[in-house]
C-alpha cells in the first residue's frame, strides 16, 4: 500500500523481509518467487529485484531532496491473549494453551518480557 501524505510518503507491505532490514544496503537482493520475477523482468514490468532501495537512495542523493533518510520500520504491533480470544472467538483457556503451544514452538516471544502479567507477544521474526 502506498500513502502519499503532505511531508511523508508512506509505503506498507505486510509480509516478513526475506532479509534483516538493518542489512537492505549490503545485502544482495533476493526473490519470494524466483519464477515470477523472472518472467516479470522479461516482459519488461520491472528490472531487476532488489534495486528499488538502492535507486532511492541514489535519488536522494543526486538531487539532494531536502529529505531526511529513509525508515524501515517493522509493524510491531503485538498480540494478548485477551486480543487473541476476541480474534479466535475461544476461552481464554483455548488462547493461553495456543499461546503456549506457539511460544513452545519459537515462533513467539514476549514483547515484555519484564512483565508480570499483561503479557504481550510478537510473532519471533519482529
Amino acid at each position: 500500500m502506498v500513502e502519499i501524505f503532505d511531508h511523508r510518503i508512506e509505503m506498507t507491505n505486510t509480509g516478513k523481509p526475506l532479509v534483516d532490514p538493518q542489512r537492505f544496503l549490503d545485502t544482495p537482493p533476493q526473490s519470494r518467487n524466483e519464477a515470477l520475477a523472472a518472467f516479470l523482468r522479461r516482459i519488461k514490468v520491472c528490472e531487476e529485484r532488489g534495486s528499488g532501495i538502492d535507486k532511492i537512495m541514489q535519488a536522494i542523493e543526486t538531487h539532494h531532496y531536502p529529505l531526511p533518510e529513509p525508515q524501515f520500520d517493522i509493524n510491531k504491533s503485538y498480540m494478548t491473549r485477551a486480543s487473541l480470544r476476541q480474534r479466535l472467538h475461544c476461552s481464554d483457556n483455548a488462547a493461553k494453551q495456543v499461546i503456549g503451544q506457539t511460544c513452545e514452538k519459537s515462533l513467539l516471544r514476549l514483547a515484555n518480557p519484564e512483565a508480570k502479567r499483561n503479557f504481550q507477544y510478537l510473532p519471533y521474526w519482529a
